[in-house]
């Protein structure tokens, strides 16, 4: 626990930064989700207009063009990956990652004995592994890359394009038109 003195500091220092968030990011914010509620001519009074702003927001082409622009966008990241495993298999590498959920869950089921895989290191920060964690790591890392580079290719006999099948627009699709319409009962 903090005596008064100190309590009196650790104030003073975040006062700033907290008066910063508040006038130049949160009550603008707040002020903008405000407006978004009104018509708000550049010259005039502001009209109240509740959610029609935003059911015509949603009725509007370019919103959803938008939505599908960035979908496609997001898809083609992953597609670059699968691009970049395909070449891996074909040119004969041994692929090795972390197991990501992603991986474990949307990769895997589908390539066993492809792809190896090591745990990722304990993270401070979403982006950031924590410091005391980067050696047990590196000692995994390099255990994963021994066994991948010792073990026999399993797919030599397989075509990459039947390898990754399950991964093509078409399945994918699938996969998520059916998970739709499990959460849609």
């Amino acid at each position: 626990m903090l005596d008064p003195q100190e309590r009196k500091l650790v104030i003073l220092f975040l006062l700033p930064t907290s008066l910063f968030m508040l006038l130049l990011l949160w009550l603008p914010f707040i002020q903008g989700i405000w407006m978004s509620f009104h018509m708000w001519p550049f010259m005039g009074e502001p009209q109240w207009r509740g959610l029609e702003n935003y059911a015509k927001f949603l009725q509007a082409d370019y919103f959803w063009d938008s939505i599908k622009a960035t979908a496609i966008y997001c898809l083609s990241t992953f597609f670059q990956l699968l691009v970049a495993l395909a070449a891996a298999l074909a040119g004969g590498c041994r692929p090795v990652c972390t197991a990501l959920p992603g991986v474990r869950s949307g990769i895997l089921p589908h390539l066993p004995g492809v792809l190896h895989t090591l745990e990722l290191p304990e993270m401070e920060k979403i982006d950031q592994p924590a410091a005391a964690a980067l050696p047990d790591f590196a000692e995994d890392l390099s255990a994963t890359l021994e066994r991948a580079l010792e073990a026999p290719l399993p797919h030599s006999e397989k075509d990459p394009g039947e390898l990754l099948a399950p991964f093509t627009w078409r399945a994918v699709f699938k996969r998520i038109e059916a998970a739709w319409l499990s959460l849609a009962g």
